[in-house]
């Protein structure tokens, strides 16, 4: 059984200077991990709190239809400006 992962706290996308003392983002491995546990490409992926884009960025790199929330309208705006889809 096993009951460890390996994850690498890496991203794809370095924030603005903005952003640089609210780095609250997750890993990008954890996302792929359980994207690819528990959804399939082609399936919608839906993070109501979106945040920094995290989740939809990862979805969409991983075939996955992706739609998010975010409040703080500079982070939806960073989001939106990094996805290959933002609509």
């Amino acid at each position: 059984m096993k009951t460890y992962v390996h994850l690498s706290s890496a991203h794809h996308y370095p924030l603005p200077a903005i952003f640089q003392d609210d780095d609250v983002r997750y890993s990008e491995s954890l996302v792929e991990y359980f994207l690819e546990q528990y959804t399939q490409k082609g399936n919608v992926v839906f993070d109501p709190f979106a945040g920094f884009g995290t989740t939809l960025f990862v979805a969409e790199r991983m075939g996955r239809v992706s739609y998010g929330v975010e409040i703080n309208q500079d982070r939806a705006n960073f989001a939106r400006n990094k996805l290959a889809n933002p609509e």
